[in-house]
């Protein structure tokens, strides 16, 4: 017996896409208060910089969230289908292995 697939409603969509635009600017606000920081101590010719890792797993991640945010946008918001051949230039383009 075969079940059809349950569509989400435009609410839950939003949701999802606002979730992850969230976190995107969040991941990428705390790459660029970090690379600021670091600037200003260099300026400031200071004796020490501290380089956090973190810094740059939060650009991955924000950039990773900024394919799931441009995907809900066009898929769920615009109704179109992102293709396969827009698929792989998301993959490579935007997440370099």
């Amino acid at each position: 017996m075969k079940t059809e697939a349950h569509q989400p409603t435009l609410a839950f969509k939003l949701c999802g896409v606002g979730f992850f635009t969230v976190f995107a600017l969040t991941a990428f606000l705390g790459f660029f208060s970090t690379i600021w920081e670091i600037i200003k101590h260099t300026q400031s010719a200071s004796a020490l910089v501290i380089f956090e890792r973190g810094s740059m797993y939060g650009l991955g991640c924000g950039l990773g969230c900024l394919v799931f945010v441009i995907r809900g946008w066009v898929e769920s918001i615009f109704g179109k289908n992102i293709l396969n051949s827009a698929n792989h230039y998301f993959i490579k383009v935007l997440l370099p292995v």
